[in-house]
């Protein structure tokens, strides 16, 4: 007001002129006037005055605008003026933002376009200011964005030392803490994400134990057994006892020395559908019943039973025989004695209901156990059911192919056919490592191997073939942790992984 006042009075230099002046700032109306000078607010149709000199000197008045209109007077003139509200686009893009001014680029505020071209030109302004906006809020949110992934990467730093320290008791949480770590880096496209979800995941594959095997052709049964295709295993006290089927020769391996030998032939071991051993004797089960061989004679020990219905798996543990019966969803017990066994007797208890219509094998370390093809793995202690889970492992068993479990044996190893791996689990169930397999290659021995194998003269050296093992395909897996060696058994051929 001050500023309009000593305007006035420099522009009027001390005459006495009828002057009346309106000017808008920040919403509110300021008014001045001299000499004859009057304004008058024109409302609902009548003109009120608000401000006129008395003694003719300059005076003056303030208030808010209402978007009224001013009627200004001086000695016969007189003039209306209404101040209109500032466009949106005017507010936005202040004139003294010399890089925005309208004027600069011909700009044309909303309302007021009078052409096509300056619809355009407005429209690329505006495009031209959202992306200048956009740009300064990705800049923030990058900036705050790295500020939070560098307080991240350190706490993630801090839980991989943790890890370490928990996994001496406890791998299985050990791997959880990571797995909930790794969750903050996942989807990040910074560099310094992606290296830190690396970082966790190698040391979550140290944690998990998780071992890439090739492996390798061990012994071929068909060496010392021409024609040998297919039969079932049995592992005991160092030696793998295999029956080929095609002959119904039962096959021993010494898998110290590689040296194997026939231990009895016989037309009915054709039928035989699997094999047990305990002590120095082989159980051999075939559809005229459950023959016993030692010091190359077999014996018929057990005649068919009336109670047996459909007999998957055969256990020997203690000088006795288990029989996993699918259809039954019973486990037939028959009891050593001095004439032989005696008739079936279920092993579960009345009150233990089981369902094994989806069974694969038969395992026994003292408990009872039975692997199902979905990979659970059933226990069982003196007839009832005994708690045990698998827990630990990166991805549930799919399908379960085999099973490694004996009183000779630390750990439970479950073969996996779905993925081609062997999973170990400690006896409480609890994960420990895996061994995945990838396709070996299958390479022939040589022509003078061959020979020393069979005892005959040494032929000329065949061509060495690779072959891929499709995955899966393996029939039944034995462990010695004395050797340390995983063995895999595939039609007559034998191969093996080394234990870590």
């Amino acid at each position: 007001m001050n500023g309009l006042k000593e305007a006035l009075a420099k522009t009027l230099n001390g005459g006495k002129i009828d002057a009346a002046v309106v000017a808008k700032k920040n919403n509110i109306i300021y008014l001045v006037v001299s000499g004859a000078g009057k304004i008058s607010l024109k409302k609902d149709g009548n003109n009120i005055t608000v401000l006129e000199s008395p003694n003719e000197e300059i005076i003056g008045a303030s208030g808010k605008d209402n978007n009224d209109s001013f009627i200004l007077t001086t000695s016969g003139l007189e003039k209306t003026v209404v101040f209109s509200k500032a466009s949106w686009l005017k507010k936005f893009l202040p004139k003294k933002d010399l890089y925005l001014r309208p004027q600069t680029f011909g700009l044309t505020i909303p309302g007021e376009v009078k052409n096509h071209k300056q619809l355009i030109t407005t429209v690329l302004v505006l495009l031209f200011l959202i992306w200048a906006v956009y740009r300064q809020v990705s800049y923030r949110l990058e900036n705050d964005a790295g500020v939070k992934l560098d307080k991240a990467i350190v706490k993630a730093e801090e839980q991989i030392k943790t890890a370490k320290e928990l996994a001496v008791l406890n791998r299985p949480l050990a791997r959880e803490t990571l797995e909930n770590e790794k969750k903050n880096f996942v989807g990040i496209a910074l560099p310094k994400a992606k290296e830190m979800v690396a970082k966790i995941d190698a040391q979550i594959n140290i944690l998990m134990q998780k071992f890439s095997a090739e492996p390798v052709l061990y012994y071929d049964f068909s060496l010392i057994k021409e024609g040998s295709t297919s039969g079932s295993g049995v592992y005991m006290d160092g030696k793998l006892f295999f029956l080929d089927q095609n002959s119904g020769t039962l096959l021993s391996l010494n898998t110290k020395t590689k040296s194997a030998a026939p231990v009895v032939s016989d037309e009915k071991f054709k039928t035989a559908k699997f094999i047990s051993a305990h002590s120095d004797r082989v159980y051999l089960y075939t559809n005229d019943g459950i023959y016993r061989t030692n010091d190359n004679k077999k014996v018929l020990m057990v005649k068919p039973d009336p109670k047996w219905q459909e007999i998957i798996a055969m256990e020997s543990f203690g000088g006795n025989l288990y029989l996993l019966d699918k259809k039954a969803n019973q486990i037939w017990k028959h009891v050593s004695t001095e004439t032989g066994f005696t008739d079936a007797r279920p092993y579960l208890n009345p009150d233990t209901k089981v369902d094994f219509s989806n069974s694969a094998t038969l395992g026994i370390d003292g408990s009872v156990y039975t692997l199902l093809t979905s990979g659970e793995l059933l226990k069982f202690t003196q007839g009832r059911s005994d708690a045990l889970t698998l827990t630990g492992a990166d991805k549930p068993i799919i399908s379960g192919g085999g099973l490694a479990i004996s009183d000779s044996l630390k750990n439970i190893y479950i073969y996996d056919s779905e993925n081609n791996r062997v999973v170990v689990f400690g006896p409480d169930g609890l994960y420990i490592s895996q061994y995945i397999f990838l396709e070996p290659a299958n390479i022939p021995l040589s022509g003078n191997e061959q020979a020393s194998r069979r005892g005959s003269e040494p032929t000329i050296p065949s061509q060495l073939v690779a072959r891929r093992l499709i995955s899966g395909t393996y029939s039944s897996i034995f462990v010695d942790e004395t050797l340390q060696k995983i063995f895999l058994l595939n039609g007559a051929k034998v191969y093996s992984v080394e234990l870590k």
